[in-house]
């Protein structure tokens, strides 16, 4: 293969490996603007996620007017309803004193 070849393809994969990594930032800016105002009146939000390890993840969804903790990713994924601090310590205190 000649070297003119070879200098070709790695310009080419060089354009292709930019256009998709400039995309997916565009991408992002386009669906903010497409949901716009919508934002405000979405039922359910990813409020905070959190890694615990390689495995599992502990997300806090809001639905509504209610917070879930969700942990995932286990042998068994676990759902905790809290509508406030004070709700979701009492619950832990509660299923330490269980266990």
């Amino acid at each position: 293969m000649p070297l003119h070849d070879i200098l070709t393809s790695l310009f080419a994969l060089t354009i292709i490996v930019a256009f998709i990594l400039g995309a997916r930032p565009l991408l992002k800016i386009l669906e903010r603007k497409r949901m716009g105002g919508e934002e405000q009146s979405q039922l359910m939000s990813i409020r905070e996620r959190l890694v615990i390890d390689r495995a599992r993840r502990l997300t806090l969804v809001r639905c509504g007017a209610e917070n879930f903790l969700l942990l995932t990713g286990g042998a068994n994924d676990v759902m905790v309803p809290c509508k406030g601090e004070q709700d979701f310590s009492t619950r832990i205190n509660a299923e330490e004193l269980l266990s």
